[in-house]
Parts: structure tokens; C-alpha cells; sequence
């Protein structure tokens, strides 16, 4: 007789689950609103899922660090913002378009993107645009592809047409 009752969508075992692994707190509510399962079951779910939960919130918020970084990129991205800006002409190596980190140290705050396509040896990607051409402030983000660790990349952004943050990761 039991085989005939319908059960509602929301106590079936399966969405318990996925709400569970997908969307947590939604999980916790329906694995207490179910009444499948003993009380101790449903207490050490529940702790397991408030672990779950807090690291789920704390990726969807911003709380984990995306990308990891390491001193030297950090100290790379220091250097580059600083007021100093020691531009030296370089010559332009016939090489390929992706940065290494000579050419990451080649290019200096105030170069232009002209200058820093000559030392790399090819264009970057246009990343982020703000403002308007011509105007105060213009701002243009531009990401190069890097020579090293898997994911090895520059990003360099110019405001007014000269460089003046210069970022990377992984770069050898």
C-alpha cells in the first residue's frame, strides 16, 4: 500500500543529495524536513554539511583566494606601482609572443604599449577598457600569455597611454 503514496519532489533521496552537494544550506533544510534516516545520521550530515556550507559561502562570496600567489609576484607587482620609473630603451628580441621573466623585468612603469610590444615580441589581449580615449584617467588592462608554471601570465594596464601596473604569475 505504501507503493501507491506520492511523495513530494522535494523528499525524494536524490534531490536531498544534489541540494546537498550544490546548494548546501537548501540541503541541510531538506535532509531535516525529510524523515528518512535516524536522528544520528541526520546530526552527523548536519555537521559535515555546516563545514561544507561555510566553505561553500566563503568561495561564492570572494572569501578564498582565487589565485595563488608568491612572494616574488607579489614583490613583482610592488615594484611595478611604485612612483619610480626607470624607462631604459630595449632593443626588440626576435622571440615569441609569449613573456618571460627577463622581458617582465625589462618592462618599466611609463613605457608605452608600443614600447612593451617591441620587447615582447608580440600583442597582448585586450582585457579591460574604463573611461573614454583622450579623456583623463583612460585606462586600458592588457594580459599576455607567460613562459613557466602552467598558467604563467602578465597582466600590464596603461592609464593615459603609459604603463603603470604590471602584475604576473608563474613566470621563469
Amino acid at each position: 500500500m505504501d507503493e501507491n503514496v506520492k511523495v513530494p519532489w522535494w523528499q525524494k533521496t536524490w534531490v536531498v543529495v544534489l541540494a546537498c552537494i550544490f546548494i548546501p544550506p537548501a540541503g541541510l533544510t531538506l535532509l531535516w524536513v525529510n524523515s528518512k534516516g535516524g536522528i544520528g545520521l541526520r546530526i552527523f550530515l548536519t555537521i559535515i554539511l555546516a563545514i561544507y556550507s561555510l566553505m561553500w559561502f566563503a568561495g561564492i562570496t570572494g572569501g578564498g583566494n582565487a589565485a595563488k600567489t608568491t612572494p616574488q609576484a607579489s614583490a613583482q607587482t610592488e615594484v611595478a606601482s611604485s612612483a619610480v620609473q626607470d624607462a631604459k630603451p630595449v632593443t626588440a628580441p626576435d622571440n615569441s609572443p609569449k613573456m618571460n621573466m627577463a622581458e617582465f623585468t625589462a618592462i618599466q612603469n611609463g613605457m608605452t604599449y608600443d614600447e612593451v610590444v617591441a620587447i615582447v615580441g608580440g600583442p597582448g589581449t585586450l582585457s579591460s577598457e574604463v573611461g573614454t580615449k583622450g579623456e583623463p584617467y583612460y585606462t586600458q588592462t592588457y594580459s599576455f600569455e607567460g613562459e613557466g608554471d602552467f598558467g604563467a601570465n602578465v597582466i600590464l594596464s596603461f592609464q593615459d597611454g603609459t604603463l603603470s601596473v604590471k602584475t604576473q604569475y608563474g613566470l621563469k
